[in-house]
């Protein structure tokens, strides 16, 4: 092996890491699990508020999907060679 070839595969591997780097979910929402360990000593209420809080969290999830424009998209596609090259 060559250095020419050799700089070509680190090449190409640099820009591998940083394009999955870059397609990695930054989002921050709260897991949420379907059965926990003390569900059935659980009060009525408490369930009520497990159930709002759930509610919360897929509000959440949802008003960040419908933050994404087909500008957003756009751009991305647009600068996303250069962003490989930087």
């Amino acid at each position: 092996m060559n250095v020419k070839n050799l700089s070509k595969r680190l090449g190409v591997f640099v820009a591998i890491c940083g394009l999955i780097a870059g397609c990695a979910g930054t989002a921050t929402h709260k897991v949420v699990a379907v059965n926990k360990a003390n569900d059935d000593a659980l009060s009525c209420q408490q369930i009520d508020g497990e159930l709002i809080s759930v509610q919360l969290i897929v509000d959440d999830v949802n008003q960040d999907k419908a933050d994404v424009s087909g500008a957003d998209v756009m751009d991305g596609i647009l600068w996303f060679p250069f962003n490989l090259i930087a």
